[in-house]
């Protein structure tokens, strides 16, 4: 899912956290930040790997990866990730789920980081149709399957 409909979904989400759950405009906001920039280990993923710190370069990359991935038979891509992402797994929600008996700030980020994985993976699996990135980092990792570089 690109970062703009991450950033549209994150604000009616957090918009909705304050008006009908009374959450303050600071937890909304954080709500919201989280959301959105759980992305960042996709950028860190391409800036550490090609070297280059340019943003736009990254967005491109992963566009042009991803139609590359698109053209690859369907069960070749049952087999491949995009990249260690490590924000965008079970082990991360697990360990922000624990921190979050000890603040609150931590609870908000769960709360933000799971709402982007929820439509992460909704759009994978109805609108993409392409293969569900696996949600475990250790998974993927022991599997050795990473496609890009």
């Amino acid at each position: 899912m690109y970062t703009k409909s991450h950033i549209i979904l994150g604000a009616v989400f957090a918009f909705m956290l304050y008006f009908i759950f009374h959450f303050s405009i600071a937890s909304s906001l954080i709500v919201f930040l989280s959301s959105v920039l759980i992305d960042v280990d996709h950028y860190l993923f391409y800036a550490i790997g090609k070297r280059d710190f340019s943003l736009k370069n990254s967005y491109n990359w992963f566009v042009s990866l991803k139609k590359r991935f698109k053209e690859l038979p369907k069960n070749v891509r049952k087999k491949y990730s995009f990249g260690f992402i490590p924000f965008h797994s079970i082990e991360f929600l697990i360990l922000l789920f624990i921190l979050a008996f000890l603040s609150r700030f931590f609870f908000l980020v769960f709360i933000g980081f799971a709402f982007h994985i929820f439509f992460d993976m909704l759009y994978e699996i109805f609108i993409s149709k392409i293969a569900i990135h696996k949600i475990s980092v250790l998974y993927t990792a022991l599997a050795k399957r990473f496609i890009g570089f």
